[in-house]
């Protein structure tokens, strides 16, 4: 039997030997692409880097009669493990086709297609054309009517096929096969309440053009969806293989369809005591009315998480956050009164008066804790992604990129050079992460506030 090897790289700093148990969520990225192999000829093997160190010998095992590896990374520290377990890979046998997707890959193809340890490069949505992919390697047969690829000739030429966005294209209704390629138990966890809970995701991408977020840029605000139904039925599944009591949505807008929201509510009230949480935007939120909250809630709902980011309005309109910090206290006051745990998450250091967006984001969030204490605090810095109009924001401000794959594998928060952020407000951003225990990773957080002490 043929086999692919799937790897999903750890994303912590191995230079620093820190470890953490935050990272430890379902590789939706590679689960995904394992699923179109159900029932197929081939053998899919997952190697999570997070969880598992391989020895030699097994990584050996693993890629006898493997067609192809493919490898999910976002930009930093995924990268540079990535690449380190492609040299592994290589040294046992360079022969395998190394094909690299995930968000860094869709966002930068022709950067990291010019790296010698990289063979070919998925942009976009892999699970369309994966199992096509690999026929075509097995059978040896040509890949360029294979869209959205980037490939190396044996001369090392680049050939770049077709880019194709398919208007019509919908999730695939089979992610939860891939769940059988896991071990299971090393995913499910206690947080927010719950004893088991676990990752699950329904729905891709956002309508809204949020001017620092990547998802706008790969999806191109465009947001596709399960039906509930077969939301409902997945989850069911869950609960009945794995005993969980809780789900956590990684849409990234998991409300844009509220009636598809609704209909999961009943469907779960009616059958399931699974409870679960789901991303919205606050401008969706105040428009539910009291009665369909009490529906969603009655369905499971128990936690929301938003992103309020500032709370200065000017940095708001510049970002294209369409709230105000009126409609934030306004659902802080409602997930108050309905008994919903509200998990809002703020950004510290963008390029517009700082030291203003800073105290004005923290005089918000003092009135809602003041409004309702339980609400969870994500407080992180400010770092450009790819793709977005804040990227070419931040180059006009004065801030320096990488410019091939080797750069972004080190390209993190700690390392950054953000030229409108002085020594005395890092500090105070540093104080602020500490109080409110973001988590982050720690190793990250020390050395970038080293750099201002």
């Amino acid at each position: 039997m043929y086999k692919i090897l799937l790897l999903y790289p750890s994303l912590l700093n191995a230079a620093s030997q820190e470890t953490t148990t935050l990272y430890t969520d379902i590789p939706l990225s590679i689960v995904t692409l394992a699923a179109q192999f159900h029932q197929s000829d081939y053998e899919v093997d997952i190697v999570d880097e997070r969880l598992e160190e391989i020895s030699a010998s097994d990584l050996a095992r693993k890629l006898q009669n493997t067609v192809m590896v493919g490898i999910s990374a976002i930009t930093s520290y995924q990268i540079v493990n990535g690449l380190r377990a492609i040299e592994r890979i290589k040294r046992i046998d360079n022969q395998i086709p190394i094909v690299w997707g995930g968000w860094h890959a869709s966002l930068m193809p022709e950067e990291t297609i010019r790296h010698p340890l990289v063979d070919m490069v998925m942009v976009g949505q892999g699970e369309a054309n994966i199992r096509k992919l690999a026929d075509c390697l097995r059978d040896h047969r040509a890949l360029d009517e294979i869209p959205n690829l980037l490939y190396k000739n044996q001369d090392g030429t680049v050939v770049k096929t077709t880019v194709q966005r398919d208007p019509n294209f919908q999730m695939q209704t089979n992610l939860i096969y891939g769940y059988e390629n896991l071990s299971m138990e090393r995913y499910i966890h206690s947080a927010w309440g719950n004893k088991r809970i676990l990752g699950y995701e329904s729905s891709r991408g956002c309508p809204y053009g949020c001017s620092f977020c990547s998802i706008s840029a790969v999806f191109q605000q465009k947001w596709y969806g399960l039906p509930a139904d077969n939301v409902y039925r997945d989850l069911r599944w869950l609960y009945d293989h794995y005993r969980i009591d809780a789900v956590h949505f990684f849409d990234n807008n998991f409300f844009v369809d509220k009636a598809r929201a609704l209909t999961l509510a009943q469907l779960l009230g009616d059958h399931s005591p699974i409870r679960w949480d789901g991303t919205v935007a606050i401008r969706q939120f105040i428009k539910f009315t009291k009665q369909e909250i009490h529906k969603l809630k009655a369905g499971g709902l128990y936690r929301i998480i938003a992103g309020v980011e500032s709370g200065d309005e000017e940095v708001l309109a510049k970002i294209n956050k369409k709230h105000t910090n009126e409609q934030v206290l306004e659902l802080v006051h409602r997930c108050r009164e309905e008994g919903l745990q509200p998990s809002l998450s703020f950004m510290m250091g963008f390029p517009w008066n700082p030291e203003q967006d800073t105290e004005r984001t923290m005089r918000l969030i003092e009135q809602i804790r003041e409004i309702h204490p339980g609400t969870e605090i994500l407080l992180f810095v400010f770092s450009p992604y790819l793709g977005t109009p804040l990227y070419r924001a931040a180059i006009e401000y004065g801030m320096k990129f990488p410019t091939s794959l080797d750069g972004w594998a080190n390209f993190t928060y700690d390392a950054i050079q953000t030229p409108w952020i002085s020594r005395g407000l890092a500090r105070k951003m540093g104080r602020y992460l500490q109080f409110f225990e973001t988590k982050v990773m720690p190793a990250n957080e020390e050395s970038f506030f080293k750099r201002f002490t």
